[in-house]
């Protein structure tokens, strides 16, 4: 935090602003989809997961996609566990 009546130089000054900004933006995007802006951004971040989030189509989306991610992991270790000798040669 900068004191009262000290300045920073242009480059410290520079940085804050863009920490700042970086900041700003974050607080924008949705928090399932990097590429997408939350509608609800007006609405605190840790009020908004709760309060909105839970509804929204991006979270549904994320949560399809875990999922899926999920049931892909839990074949590759069956697959694993059934021949081990197949995952050493690199086959699976």
């Amino acid at each position: 935090m900068i004191g009262l009546g000290k300045k920073l130089c242009k480059v410290c000054e520079h940085r804050r602003l863009e920490l700042a900004e970086d900041r700003l933006i974050e607080s924008w995007l949705c928090l399932f989809d990097a590429d997408v802006f939350c509608g609800y951004s007006q609405v605190p971040e840790e009020k908004r997961v709760r309060s909105k989030c839970l509804s929204c189509e991006h979270y549904a989306r994320f949560e399809r996609e875990m999922e899926e991610e999920d049931d892909r992991e839990a074949e590759f270790f069956e697959a694993v566990c059934r021949d081990p000798d197949a995952y050493l040669r690199g086959e699976i």
